[in-house]
């Protein structure tokens, strides 16, 4: 009966840990800037959708709503679908996407600077992506905040596009790099900054945008991914606000905690051993462990 629990666990999780969100979009197209930006968003095939995507000024901890746009369509076959708003001021910013906004443009979000937002005009936050476009404001980014992804500053230049991992989920940069030289290229850079080569991905993503079509796919990254050596949680289920991590590595982990749903409720980076989990309501989650390229999941319960 555990089993077949679990087994349901983590079928509901496939299915809905995909459900509306930000899948690709150019922060800082090449050329001139543009009227509107053009996101692609992924959720549950052939089902309409009624969201808002913001853009958060993330120049330093500003948090004011610098775009908003409503959004409106339907997912197609492939749970893909393509919106417009209005051009975005360029990174770095944060965008986010809800399923409503009582908000007005120019609001102020971070009314004390220092990282902390009033999120009550936002409804329910289903995604956020911030990017960056120095080392300055790598760590003033709201989407970690908000329980998504932060795209950090990757040496050289603003993103011209990021996306998702067709496979994975994971986020990627493309960049011109050399800027003005005659060396001048388009190359890919993970969340991190880190530089990946072109020819890891089964399509070139230094092509341009795939919107509407399934993005490139890191396979170079597939072929190595292993599981965590002697990955373990302890208690489990959970008895405190604590709970310790372990693994053969002393290598720091980045943690990623799901509710049963597929919503991202924890986005922790650099975890030694222990992680709180005091903001946990009681159920069943979906723990994801990074450690080194290797990724280990696990079902948390907590009482």
């Amino acid at each position: 009966m555990k089993k077949l629990y679990f087994l349901l666990f983590t079928i509901c999780f496939i299915s809905v840990s995909y459900s509306q969100i930000i899948n690709e979009f150019e922060p800082n197209p090449a050329g001139t800037d543009p009227s509107t930006t053009t996101f692609e968003l992924k959720g549950t095939a052939n089902t309409a959708f009624d969201l808002w995507i913001l853009s958060l000024e993330s120049d330093g901890y500003q948090g004011t709503v610098d775009r908003a746009g409503n959004v409106t369509g339907t997912f197609d076959t492939n749970g893909l679908a393509t919106v417009t708003i209005p051009d975005l001021e360029n990174p770095s910013f944060t965008i986010v996407l809800t399923d409503n906004f009582t908000g007005s443009i120019g609001d102020d979000l971070d009314v004390l600077d220092n990282g902390t937002l009033d999120t009550s005009s936002l409804g329910n936050i289903l995604d956020a992506v911030g990017v960056s476009d120095n080392t300055a404001d790598d760590s003033t980014l709201y989407g970690a905040v908000l329980s998504g992804s932060d795209i950090l500053f990757n040496g050289e230049f603003e993103p011209l596009l990021v996306f998702r991992d067709g496979s994975t989920g994971d986020w990627y940069q493309t960049v011109t790099v050399d800027f003005g030289q005659p060396t001048e290229s388009i190359s890919v850079f993970d969340v991190n900054g880190n530089l990946v080569p072109n020819t890891n991905f089964d399509s070139d993503p230094a092509s341009g945008p795939t919107f509407g079509i399934t993005n490139p796919s890191n396979t170079a990254l597939s072929i190595e991914t292993k599981e965590i050596a002697g990955f373990s949680i302890y208690p489990n289920p959970v008895s405190g606000n604590f709970i310790t991590i372990y693994s053969k590595s002393n290598i720091p982990m980045d943690i990623k905690v799901y509710d049963i749903l597929g919503k991202q409720v924890i986005n922790k980076k650099k975890i030694e051993r222990k992680l709180s989990i005091s903001n946990l309501n009681s159920g069943v989650y979906l723990i994801k462990a990074i450690q080194d390229r290797a990724i280990s999941t696990k079902k948390l319960i907590v009482p």
